[in-house]
């Protein structure tokens, strides 16, 4: 966080005029991104990105379609409803 801070600082600080309005985590994320974003395990996901889990219509890959790390647009993604999780076993005590 101390990066960020120090990097607007830099940013506002150069004389330039300029003012930073918005910080955003990188657009383009592959599936073990989305997978730590949205708190669930990487293969929820891919079965997700597959149609195999949820309900469908997973956005699609914006590059490396055909790579075994395909690139999706996180705006794309961060809305999508994530697979309903299992439940875990609650331990007893």
């Amino acid at each position: 966080m101390e990066a960020i801070v120090s990097a607007i600082e830099g940013i506002e600080g150069a004389g330039l005029g300029l003012r930073v309005v918005r910080v955003e985590p990188d657009e383009l994320v592959a599936t073990g991104e989305i997978a730590q974003r949205a708190g669930l395990s990487r293969e929820a996901v891919r079965l997700s990105a597959q149609g195999k889990r949820g309900p469908g219509g997973f956005p699609p890959p914006v590059a490396g379609r055909h790579q075994q790390s395909p690139l999706y647009r996180w705006s794309d993604v961060a809305d999508w409803p994530p697979p309903c999780p299992m439940p875990r076993p609650q331990s007893a005590g």
